[in-house]
């Protein structure tokens, strides 16, 4: 008897494992071209996994729901955004939840902290909600995105990663509203406690055809 036949590999399922988790999908292109198309089957797939934690059959608020995308450098730059970093390759997105009226206070502060790290903020922009797609009685905080530009003349993810703790620390002495959401120079994540069928007309930017992934 051979040796794979005495000790049969594990199941990949054991049900000793099992755990109650939020649901998760995967919208890719196999030719590896973004398409606004992509970013609405993407919030098709987020809808049909509501029974994974999004809370659509209950009254009870949701739990939340998020997507990932490949960050809208045309959008971006439709709202002259860019203009203080104009290569693509040295550049980064930030997207923060602050407290309410906070931004302007903050944004000093934040280039100080990433600056240490080689990545400048050059803008500032007020992400656009549509409160109406929140819960009743949900409330959102200010959400904000910030463009870095990297003076550290390598283009080091290291340091980008370093720049975005050095952000969470400031996030944290902020008090318990803020939170970096993502910090990256290829994807951008939009997320909120909206029903996961609400998360694109939550956000603006997900329906517009600009918005490629």
């Amino acid at each position: 008897m051979s040796e794979c036949a005495r000790h049969p590999p594990a199941p990949l399922y054991l049900p000793a494992f099992e755990r109650d988790a939020c649901g998760l999908a995967l919208v890719a292109s196999p030719r590896g071209v973004a398409r606004h198309d992509l970013v609405v089957e993407a919030l098709t797939a987020l809808a049909r996994l509501a029974h994974r934690g999004g809370g659509a059959h209950t009254d009870a608020p949701p739990d939340g729901a998020g997507l990932l995308v490949q960050i809208p450098w045309a959008l971006l730059e439709s709202e002259r955004c860019l203009a203080g970093a104009p290569d693509p390759d040295r550049r980064a997105l930030a997207t923060f939840f602050l407290p309410r009226g906070a931004g302007s206070d903050i944004v000093a502060r934040l280039d100080a902290a990433t600056r240490a790290w080689g990545w400048r903020l050059v803008s500032w922009r007020e992400v656009p909600i549509d409160p109406t797609a929140l819960p009743p009685g949900g409330a959102a905080p200010d959400i904000a995105q910030a463009l870095f530009r990297d003076e550290g003349g390598d283009a080091s993810r290291r340091r980008l990663w370093l720049a975005r703790l050095a952000a969470e620390r400031l996030a944290a002495d902020i008090g318990p509203e803020a939170a970096v959401v993502s910090m990256s120079a290829t994807t951008v994540v939009y997320k909120g406690l909206v029903r996961p069928a609400d998360l694109g007309r939550f956000y603006p930017d997900l329906t517009d055809l600009r918005t490629k992934t």
